[in-house]
């Protein structure tokens, strides 16, 4: 089983992942939950967040991710974002270790 770690508030990935397995349910953390003990102990397979929350955006969580070691893939949700490689440039070039992608979306309606 490969884990997902969901970084943000949980109200925002309820809807998203509510038909997810539950053998694959994923761990939600906040931003100041990310630690380095956390990946240590979670060996998360996929990091995913939204590109912009309240307290931190996709910049600061991959910086934070590469500090902390993580090499793996780092997925990002964004609503109707014109230019997704530029977002995803300054995130490699601010994170390079880490498997940045920008996932967009026109409408979150549609994921339910």
């Amino acid at each position: 089983m490969s884990t997902i770690l969901c970084v943000g508030d949980l109200d925002t990935w309820r809807d998203v992942l509510r038909d997810a397995d539950a053998a694959d349910a994923p761990l939600f953390v906040s931003f100041s939950d990310v630690t380095v003990e956390l990946l240590d102990r979670v060996r998360p397979a996929t990091v995913m967040s939204p590109l912009l929350a309240h307290d931190f955006d996709s910049t600061d969580l991959a910086e934070r991710l590469q500090d902390f070691g993580y090499t793996g893939r780092y997925l990002a949700i964004a609503v109707g974002v014109p230019h997704p490689q530029l977002i995803e440039g300054e995130v490699h070039t601010a994170a390079p270790l880490v498997d940045f992608a920008l996932v967009t979306v026109r409408d979150v309606s549609k994921l339910n």
